[in-house]
């Protein structure tokens, strides 16, 4: 009996060293794909941005472009998620933290949201408790990455005359944000895993638009990353 538990331990310890092993190559795998991505998706960008800045086009037109350049850019920040957890997983991805006048940040962020909830008929709600002038030490494009996510959601899950409120504010020496909306919400069944990574919800609804189960598992990790948490 003892030989056998032995032979069974060395058989599941070599299963557990293949499964690592082929879980860096995934990584890996999902490391270089995203840059092999990303230079074109950019590279596209540029010619787009100029036209849109030079050329006199049509309505039509420039609503062709415009909404190709949202498609893109939505494509490289999920090529950009992408590279971020595998440089997690690597222990590559370190905070580049700097003196950031937050209530300025937060306007700068949450216009181009505004205008959008405004366009889709959406009641968007800010409360900005953070003090003007007052400077945090933080990553500020890995927070708005964080912080666009989670608006980009609420935005996305919220009909017409829906509503949608941020909070911005503080608890002791950390910040509290905070995004609520009252859209098709998220199944009591599914709540323990959407910041998971890759997490499908199984549910069915006909307003349901796919996702890849990576941007709230990135913010999650990101929250962590900070020294900070996130939570539903």
């Amino acid at each position: 009996r003892t030989s056998q538990i032995q032979r069974d331990k060395r058989i599941i310890e070599q299963q557990a060293e293949a499964l690592k092993a082929l879980d860096a190559k995934k990584s890996a795998f999902f490391a270089n794909i995203s840059h092999e991505l990303r230079t074109p998706l950019t590279l596209m960008l540029g010619p787009i941005h100029d036209v849109l800045e030079r050329a006199q086009l049509g309505e039509q037109d420039e609503y062709s472009i415009r909404l190709a350049h949202q498609h893109i850019n939505k494509m490289l920040t999920m090529v950009n998620e992408i590279l971020d957890l595998s440089k997690l997983d690597a222990d590559q991805l370190k905070l580049e933290e700097e003196f950031v006048e937050m209530h300025a940040f937060a306007e700068r962020l949450l216009d181009p949201f505004i205008s959008l909830a405004s366009y889709r008929k959406i009641d968007f709600q800010v409360s900005n408790e953070w003090e003007l002038g007052h400077q945090y030490k933080l990553d500020a494009k890995k927070l708005e990455r964080m912080l666009s996510n989670l608006i980009s959601n609420a935005l996305k899950f919220t009909t017409e005359g829906g509503c949608i409120q941020v909070r911005l504010g503080q608890v002791d020496h950390s910040l509290l944000i905070e995004v609520k909306d009252n859209g098709i919400g998220i199944s009591e069944a599914d709540l323990p895993y959407v910041f998971d990574r890759y997490y499908q919800s199984e549910r069915v609804d006909p307003h349901q638009m796919g996702g890849t189960g990576i941007g709230l598992a990135l913010v999650k990790e990101l929250s962590v990353l900070m020294g900070g948490d996130i939570k539903v």
